[in-house]
């Protein structure tokens, strides 16, 4: 029998509230040219993180991919593009993030086109898409 996995999805309207927070206060394109010119700089400074990596498992991510069968898991479309190894291009994405104590599980792990992934953590609707693929999984997995 397979170990049963309990969580909260994370709240995710506070991860766009931060995102939000950098996006443009104006949509006047000159006014955003001028500021991009003032502050582009011929040599960028360096900058240190203190992120905290965690590592994936390949064999997770092999097989997601390779469960897709070339077609994006969330809207069934295929893959955008083949990688330079002639595999279809899709990326894994955590239905619960690693950060917040997710598993690196291939129950909760889906592979999703560029658009769908960024729908997850970028669109407007972000945290009911992620919900409903939470769902899809259940009949992705079985479980």
């Amino acid at each position: 029998m397979r170990d049963a996995f309990v969580f909260e999805l994370r709240p995710i309207d506070n991860v766009r509230t931060v995102v939000d927070s950098i996006l443009p206060t104006t949509d006047d394109l000159g006014d955003l040219r001028k500021r991009a010119f003032a502050a582009s700089n011929a040599t960028p400074g360096k900058s240190v993180s203190t992120a905290t990596v965690f590592e994936r498992s390949r064999d997770v991510r092999d097989y997601v991919v390779a469960r897709a069968n070339g077609h994006c898991e969330g809207c069934s479309q295929p893959a955008p593009f083949l990688r330079a190894n002639g595999v279809p291009y899709l990326e894994p994405h955590h239905i619960r993030r690693l950060t917040d104590g997710g598993p690196d599980d291939p129950r909760f792990v889906i592979a999703l086109c560029p658009n769908c992934h960024r729908r997850v953590h970028s669109g407007s609707d972000g945290a009911e898409y992620n919900g409903k693929l939470l769902l899809s999984m259940r009949a992705i997995e079985a479980y």
